[in-house]
């Protein structure tokens, strides 16, 4: 069956904005994605960005009647950024935020310990070629005690599959009870056995202690469900829509801008996938010294441009066909899935 519709319970007072702040990383971990870790783009210049980004919000409170803001920060390595620290403590104190986080953990324990009350969630990714381990697990172990939703991520190299398992077994030892995932990585050189494939096929090694996890989160769990041309409606997991390839969503109008957009290394405000926002034929950027004056868009929903759609959140964001796709590139429900 034809999909023709996805519908995200995502509440409508809430618009999660996901921000790369530059691609400044102390790691070279040789399998990042292209463009996270030249240091080719500068951190943003403090002041400018803050008095933009508190413009965007409040636009968006005045004109959407948002309320709460998940905020995902991305680098290169955030937590290098001088001011991060000041960043997220000065926007926790003027706004309902919800700060998540990707970070390989390297700053002292002391900047954790100062800052990382200020956080909500944070994916602490463990690279074997560099991790200091038990920085690592201090790390982890003093979010947790901070009540942050803590997750140990180990990206399982192939060529140092024994290396990267042994690092899950180190993990294991602390005490405190966050979780532990494993995630493949992504290469054009990589290929991962049938015994490893198994492995990954987990996913999920260690599940953080639930009742200290359900009294903590602060994040939406809501499931996304798809629409078929017969009506029926079919529940799926948060990265089924990718991994089913059922991603076309060319020509679709789609809830981004409206509950979810995307700041680049560059500042410009966009999709994940670098489709524009509001239906415009043009970026607004967010370090223009003439955002505040310049930034007064009619929030609108967004046709979608891409082929194919590899965010995982804004795959799943509320979208609908409003036109037919090309025959190469329809995109079809090939079974219902009963497991879900």
């Amino acid at each position: 069956m034809k999909i023709i519709e996805v519908k995200h319970r995502w509440p409508e007072n809430k618009l999660r904005i996901e921000i790369m702040l530059g691609n400044t990383c102390n790691y070279k971990c040789w399998y990042c994605f292209p463009g996270s870790n030249e240091g080719t783009h500068r951190w943003p210049e403090y002041d400018l960005f803050v008095k933009n980004l508190e413009h965007l919000l409040n636009y968006y409170i005045k004109n959407l009647d948002k309320k709460t803001f998940e905020l995902h920060i991305i680098g290169g390595e955030p937590t290098m950024w001088p001011e991060f620290g000041r960043f997220i403590q000065h926007f926790k104190d003027n706004f309902d935020c919800i700060f998540s986080m990707s970070s390989n953990g390297s700053r002292t324990l002391r900047w954790w310990e100062q800052y990382g009350k200020y956080m909500d969630k944070v994916i602490l990714s463990c690279h074997h070629e560099s991790v200091d381990v038990d920085h690592f697990i201090k790390v982890a172990d003093c979010l947790y005690d901070q009540r942050v939703i803590i997750t140990g991520l180990v990206l399982m190299d192939p060529n140092h599959w024994d290396k990267c398992m042994d690092l899950v077994k180190r993990l294991k030892k602390s005490q405190r009870r966050w979780g532990i995932d494993i995630q493949e990585i992504y290469h054009s050189t990589i290929n991962y056995n049938e015994e490893q494939k198994e492995i990954l096929k987990k996913h999920r090694l260690r599940q953080a202690n639930p009742f200290w996890f359900l009294i903590n989160n602060k994040h939406t769990l809501l499931k996304t469900s798809v629409v078929t041309e017969d009506g029926s409606k079919i529940n799926v997991k948060n990265n089924e829509i990718i991994l089913k390839k059922i991603n076309n969503f060319y020509g679709w109008d789609c809830n981004l801008g409206i509950d979810s957009l995307f700041i680049d290394k560059n500042g410009n405000l966009t999709g994940a996938c670098g489709n524009n926002l509001y239906n415009l034929d043009f970026q607004y950027n967010i370090r223009d010294k003439d955002f505040i004056e310049n930034f007064k868009p009619a929030l609108r929903s967004t046709t979608c441009s891409k082929l194919s759609c590899w965010c995982q959140p804004e795959s799943n964001l509320t979208k609908k066909i409003i036109q037919s796709s090309s025959p190469s590139s329809e995109v079809y429900l090939l079974h219902r899935y009963t497991n879900l």
